[in-house]
This record gives structure tokens, C-alpha cells and sequence, in this order.
């Protein structure tokens, strides 16, 4: 499949809102906001300690960053993902 120009201009669209969600949430976290995953009954939620909530797959972008680091990782099980993320600097 060719991409078209219109899906071109969505996909930059979607990626330039998911890039302003992304710097939003290192803001915070760069002024001391933690993220936290919190499993519920049915589902998996991301929130700042701050109480803002953080959609899916801006968190799956924010983990993913050199200056996010897992804060108990590996406490009960090595391969259990991380439940509470910080900002540190380089």
C-alpha cells in the first residue's frame, strides 16, 4: 500500500499531538511529578502523582525515554514490569 497525502498529513497530525502529550508529561516530571501504572480490575492506568491523568501511549513513549527510570523494578520479580517511573538528568 502507497501511502496517500492525506494519510501522510494524519499521521504527522496524530504524531504532533502525541509529541505535545509527551512534552507535557516530561515537563511535570522534570519539576518532580513521579508516573505511576495502577492496575484496576479490567485495565491498566497511567497517572502523575500530581493526579493528572496520562493517556496509553503517551506513557508507553515516556518509558521508553534514557532520562525515565524505573523506580521498583525487579523488586518482587525481574521480569515484572515497573509500576513507578521518575525523571532524572543526564
Amino acid at each position: 500500500m502507497v501511502p496517500t497525502i492525506q494519510s501522510c498529513a494524519r499521521r504527522a497530525r496524530r504524531l504532533n499531538r502525541l509529541n505535545g502529550k509527551v512534552e507535557g508529561v516530561l515537563a511535570a516530571m522534570r519539576d518532580g511529578a513521579v508516573l505511576h501504572r495502577l492496575h484496576q480490575s479490567d485495565s491498566v492506568t497511567w497517572v502523575l502523582s500530581t493526579g493528572a491523568a496520562v493517556p496509553t501511549d503517551t506513557a508507553r513513549v515516556i518509558v521508553q525515554l534514557a532520562e525515565i527510570v524505573p523506580l521498583d523494578g525487579g523488586l518482587t520479580n525481574r521480569f515484572e514490569f515497573s509500576q513507578t517511573f521518575r525523571y532524572i538528568e543526564n
